[in-house]
């Protein structure tokens, strides 16, 4: 291997590397959004259900 594919290899490397830390901090934020929405939503239902008069 040349000197010169090394340092493309390793600007690859570095660039997949960037890349997987994009797709994991996009991941963990759509997590994060699901989880939240997913709360919100049995708030509401909690509410309601205290909301609802006691028959």
């Amino acid at each position: 291997m040349s000197h010169e594919q090394s340092k493309n290899n390793i600007k690859t490397e570095k660039e997949f590397k960037f890349a997987l830390d994009q797709q994991a901090k996009k991941s963990a934020s759509q997590l994060s959004e699901q989880s939240l929405r997913k709360a919100v939503k049995d708030d509401a239902q909690l509410f309601n259900k205290n909301k609802m008069p006691k028959s």
